[in-house]
């Protein structure tokens, strides 16, 4: 990926995608789609929500508090999801190689998870998410995705979607991505 065109993701999926489709059903289904895919999907997902989150707060719809959270809560899902089940496979099986790109998708998660922490925080007591805070995490997700997409997970797919174990983890991060369960 070249770069977030219109937002952080390449994608976006279009408004009123909340609802499970029947592409994702069939999806929980099935283990034929890959890490990258599922985990690209999860991103434009997240996107749409951002940006719906985005678009009611700047209306005063009231209703943006819980748009906002339902994003932090997805976001915080796929990071575990990264943290717990592709990271330590992908240092387990291929170690120092890649041990610098985890590393600094780790280090990206946490600074994530502060700017997440401080929106968070502001929504909790009623005060409205700034737009700075806003722009930092535009601004954060759209490296970090771009990272992810156009390095981290073809390099993961093109070595392990082929394999029983590869099979077994993507059936695990399906499990455990927020795809399909807004």
């Amino acid at each position: 990926m070249g770069g977030p065109p219109n937002g952080f993701g390449a994608h976006p999926l279009p408004v009123g995608a909340l609802e499970r489709t029947e592409v994702q059903r069939e999806m929980s289904e099935s283990t034929e789609r890959s890490i990258e895919e599922v985990l690209k999907d999860d991103h434009d997902e997240m996107e749409e929500t951002w940006e719906r989150a985005r678009e009611m707060r700047a209306r005063g719809d009231p209703q943006a508090t819980e748009v906002y959270e339902q994003f932090i809560h997805a976001l915080q899902e796929h990071i575990s999801v990264e943290e717990q089940e592709l990271f330590p496979h992908s240092l387990k099986t291929r170690g120092t190689d890649v041990r610098p790109l985890v590393e600094q998708l780790q280090r990206e998660h946490m600074v994530i998870q502060t700017v997440l922490g401080k929106i968070h925080g502001d929504l909790t007591s009623g005060h409205a998410v700034s737009e700075e805070d806003e722009d930092a995490l535009r601004n954060l997700l759209g490296i970090h995705n771009a990272r992810e997409e156009g390095f981290y997970y073809p390099d993961f797919d093109g070595r392990f979607s082929q394999t029983q174990e590869g099979r077994e983890l993507s059936r695990n991060v399906l499990a455990g991505c927020h795809c399909g369960k807004h």
